[in-house]
């Protein structure tokens, strides 16, 4: 009954369509929120479910120890310890043996640590810098993410999405195109941000429509 109430809304990770009563992205495996930052796969629901059930559990434990270590102990007896007082002699015989050692405090020079320069990333050379294309809107495609690297399997859409362009939008192609996890991508530029764009979806959704 409660899967039935669900109505069809958009997935805000990968912008395909949700369908009425499903809780999950069949594109993404993203649950339905209205906020990306929010929408979460089954496996990292179960290990947030995990994460606080233990620390219920540990301060639980906490709490029952604590209780129990208010609880009045037994009398005990006190104990006299006894620690016998340094002679004379003996001090006065272990301050000669102190004295009488050289001090061995030698400097040793330190090596300076030279810090590797990094390679510069090599720019991707294309003879598409005067070619456009537009989002496309149809299939329901209301935006699409501009990426910082081609690909989209086994990445955090977050940290790797430059901005989120609107389907109707104009792009102008820089650069590829560059196969990567079944499909084609696009480097291009928008609103004066670059990044890579595929001209289909992993669902056979078209994104991209070039301009003649």
């Amino acid at each position: 009954m409660l899967n039935f109430s669900l109505k069809e809304t958009i997935c805000h990770s990968c912008g395909s369509t949700i369908e009425r009563g499903r809780w999950f992205c069949r594109t993404c495996g993203r649950s339905r929120s209205s906020n990306q930052h929010f929408q979460f796969k089954p496996w990292e629901l179960i290990i947030g479910i995990t994460s606080i059930l233990i620390v219920i559990s540990l301060c639980s434990s906490s709490t029952v120890l604590l209780i129990f270590l208010r609880q009045p102990s037994t009398a005990v007896s006190p104990t006299v310890s006894f620690r016998p007082s340094r002679t004379p002699e003996a001090t006065e015989a272990r301050s000669s043996t102190q004295n009488s050692k050289p001090s061995d405090t030698t400097t040793q020079p330190v090596n300076p640590i030279s810090t590797p320069r990094a390679n510069p990333s090599p720019t991707v050379k294309s003879s598409n810098s005067s070619r456009t294309a537009t989002i496309s809107c149809a299939n329901k495609l209301y935006f699409v993410r501009l990426r910082k690297s081609p690909g989209y399997i086994s990445k955090d859409d977050l940290a790797d999405t430059v901005t989120e362009i609107p389907c109707g939008e104009t792009v102008t192609i820089i650069g590829g195109p560059t196969k990567k996890d079944g499909l084609n991508w696009y480097q291009v530029s928008w609103n004066g941000k670059k990044g890579w764009v595929a001209d289909y979806t992993s669902t056979g959704k078209l994104i991209l429509i070039f301009n003649k």
